[in-house]
Order: structure tokens, then sequence, then C-alpha cells
């Protein structure tokens, strides 16, 4: 850990950045893999209805899931690597057991839920009716594995803020690994359909949950089931907050969803096709995102705001770089990208019609990437959350509703995202230069990171 930090507060930027970028960038693509699998096999083997089904309202639906607590098992990594770091294995451990006891609870909590409301859920985003048995089919086996699922994404974020990324890498491999296996096994071998896509990837969840609990175990000696309220309360305060900031790209992705739904199967099944691709590049800019993050809390903390500034530029342009040849290489192969998941003429139109429209534009969504991972760093969380829920989720509604709605079709709604993209980056530009560029450090210190509250000593 010391090593890594070293590395990002001296020396050149872009090599130490990129150490970090690349394995996070790397894990953020096999998590997508799961559901790219499942589109593949069951698009070809299958037909396109079972694409829509598990692309369409399903996906979206277990997406804000994973966004959620992707941001919310964030306050649990703080409290933990606080702890490491100060060298306080029993709190440490307490802190361990906490969190992984909490995402079993709200696993279970989820599980119930979904199962018992997923047919309301999928009729409340106007899912086609064609579709909607399988898209009931496949959330409801689906969310069998989601205790397993949370542990593991816990588990993992764990890992890593104790400076342990080979693991964590390793046991996505695996469960990528059996997760496809099991796809084609029980698809193209037993017919399973759309519930066999649900149980593949709830089995290799399971896996992977297991490896990353077995691996905490064997470094703290064991680990019990804990329900500490102080930890609980130090969870839900850093981490809540995250959550919904994450979450919030996902609610008014449901709304776009539900405007989807209204097209027809062809248009789901395209956009599910095309959502596949699409995670790709954001698994890559979300990469982006936490070496911006971790470059601009550890300089904040040590004083060095002039690297900060510098290394945003840099890593500004690096992100460009790779949003513009992700838009070249979707557009020009746009077609063959969409029959990688359906040979339907139809939604190959459509699946290259949405490309253009949206992947052509990814560069406009780099600065916000980018200068709002900058602007947290430093300890001001609230900003971009107020920025974040204007421009992605009260913008892009009011488009949907004033543009898409009135007459739907997929340019319309296409359009709904470079424009809340353009808007989002043009207010950070401006809140980047009134806050990070005048930020002044004290004379002689360190400049506080105020996102950073000490842990409280461990009770006896």
């Amino acid at each position: 850990m010391m090593v890594q930090e070293n590395k990002m507060l001296q020396g050149p930027m872009i090599p130490a950045m990129g150490r970090f970028l690349v394995p996070v960038a790397l894990g953020f693509i096999l998590q997508q893999l799961y559901a790219m699998a499942d589109a593949i096999i069951l698009g070809n083997l299958v037909g396109k209805s079972a694409l829509a089904a598990v692309g369409g309202s399903a996906f979206s639906l277990i997406n804000v899931i994973y966004i959620f607590f992707g941001g919310f098992s964030s306050g649990g990594c703080i409290a933990i690597s606080q702890a490491f770091g100060l060298g306080d294995s029993k709190r440490c451990k307490a802190g361990i057991e906490t969190a992984m006891t909490l995402s079993v609870i709200m696993g279970a909590v989820i599980t119930v839920l979904g199962i018992g409301f997923a047919p309301d859920l999928l009729k409340l985003l106007k899912t086609p009716d064609e579709i909607l048995k399988m898209s009931e089919d496949y959330l409801g086996c689906y969310m069998l594995g989601m205790i397993p699922a949370l542990v593991y994404n816990m588990g993992n974020a764990i890992l890593r803020s104790m400076g342990e990324s080979r693991k964590p890498l390793r046991y996505l491999v695996i469960g990528t690994a059996v997760n496809v296996g099991l796809d084609y096994i029980l698809i193209a071998f037993f017919n399973a359909g759309v519930k066999g896509a649900a149980i593949a990837s709830a089995a290799s969840q399971t896996l992977s949950a297991f490896l990353v609990v077995r691996a905490l175990a064997k470094d703290h000696k064991g680990l019990w089931f804990r329900f500490n309220l102080d930890d609980i309360r130090q969870i839900m305060r850093l981490g809540l907050p995250s959550g919904l900031q994450n979450a919030m790209y996902t609610v008014s992705g449901l709304f776009i969803q539900g405007a989807i739904n209204t097209l027809g199967t062809d248009s789901v099944a395209a956009w599910s096709a095309f959502s596949k691709l699409d995670s790709f590049f954001w698994s890559i800019s979300a990469g982006f995102n936490v070496t911006m993050l971790t470059f601009s809390a550890q300089n904040y903390g040590a004083g060095k705001l002039q690297r900060i500034r510098k290394g945003a530029r840099l890593l500004l342009l690096l992100d460009l770089g790779v949003s513009s040849l992700f838009s070249l290489t979707f557009c020009l192969l746009r077609t063959s990208c969409i029959r990688l998941f359906s040979q339907d003429p139809e939604v190959i139109r459509i699946g290259s019609q949405v490309i253009v429209y949206i992947s052509a534009f990814y560069c406009l969504f780099a600065f916000t990437e980018i200068l709002s991972a900058a602007i947290r760093g430093t300890g001001n969380t609230l900003g971009p959350s107020i920025v974040t829920f204007l421009s992605v989720c009260v913008l892009r509604l009011l488009l949907i509703y004033g543009l898409a709605m009135q007459s739907p079709s997929n340019i319309r709604i296409a359009l709904c995202y470079p424009i809340s993209w353009l808007a989002s980056s043009a207010a950070f530009i401006i809140f980047y230069k009134a806050k990070v560029r005048t930020l002044v450090p004290t004379p002689g210190t360190r400049t506080p990171l105020r996102s950073q509250q000490p842990l409280s000593p461990p009770r006896e």
C-alpha cells in the first residue's frame, strides 16, 4: 500500500497512474463479461426475445443494485482501510466481520423484495408483453444469487482497500470462466433458456464469494458474524452518499428503459446488445475515475495541489484519447458488433443506429469523469453530487419526457445521453476552475482530507 502511495505522490505521474488504472479497469471489464456471456449465448441460441428479456428491464433493475452497492461498499472499505493503516488488527477484523455480515443481510432483503416485486417492477417499466414472462423468470432466478453476489463485491472491495489487487482479479477470472461455461452447457445442452443464464450467474457468484471469504478468513484467522452498531453506523455514514450518487445514473436509466420498452421487442433487443458493448467503455471510464480520485486524495492529503492539477490535465488527455478510440472503433464496426448478439436485420439496423448517436460522443463525458473525481478527492463530495443530480437525473428526465416521449424514437432517446453529458461536463469544468484551481494549502502543514474521519477507539 505504501509503495503505491509513494508512487502516486512523487515521480512521473503517467506510469504511476497507469499501473493503478490497468488492473482496476481490467477488473471492471471482467465483471461485464457475466452479462455479456448471457446476451451472446441467448441471442444466438434462443433468439432476440431472450436477448431482450435478459438485457432490457431485468438488466436495468439488477444494474441499479450493483451500482448502488458498489458505492455503498466503499464505506466499509474506508473504515477498514483506516484500521489497517493504523495497524489495529483487532479493529480491522471487527470491521471486516461487520461489513460482511451487513452484505449478507442486505442480500437477503434484496432477494425477498426482488422475487416478490419483480413482476410489478417489470410492468412499471412497460416491459413488452411478449418478453414479460421470460424477464420475470430471469430476474427471479437471478435474485437467488444476490447474497453471494453482494458478499463477493464487499469482500472484493475489502481486499483492494488493504492493498491486495491480484486476488480479486484472479477470482474474477475464475468466476467469469465458470459463468461462461455453465451458460453454454445449460442453454445449449439442457435448453434451460433465460433461467439457465440466471442459474449460471448465481453459481459463478457463489464460487467467487466462497473464494473471497476463504481468503479473508485465512488472512484474519477466521471470520464470525458480527453486528456492531457503531461499525454499521460508520459504514452507513461513509457508504450511503457514494452509493446514492452512483445510483443516480442507473435510476435515470430505468426511465430511459421504460421509453425504449414502448418501441417494441426489436428496439429492446437492439438496445440490450448495445448496452453490453457500451459497458466495456464504461468499465475503462470507471477505471479513469477511480484512478483520478485516488491520485487527487493522496496528493491533497500531502498538500501537493499543483500535482493534482497537472495530474488531472494529463489523465484528462489520456481519457480523451481512449474515449475517441472507442468511438472510432464502435462506429466503424457497428454492424459487426451488433451481429455478435443477433442476426435479426431489424435489430442490427436499430443497434447500429444507436451506436452512432451515442458512442460517437464518448469524449464529452471525459471531463465529467476526471474533473468530478479530482474535486471529490479534495474532500468536496457534496458539490459533485448536486451537479450529478441536476445534470444526470433532472436534465435527463426532462429530456426523456420533453424530447423522447412526445414522439418516441430510438434516435430521440439516444440523444438524451450526449446532451446530458455535454451539460454535465460544462458544469464540472466551471466547478473545477472555481474549486480545485484556487485551492491553497496552509503553509508548512499538510492539507487535511476532509472526507476521511479517524476511527474511534475499539470498545473492549
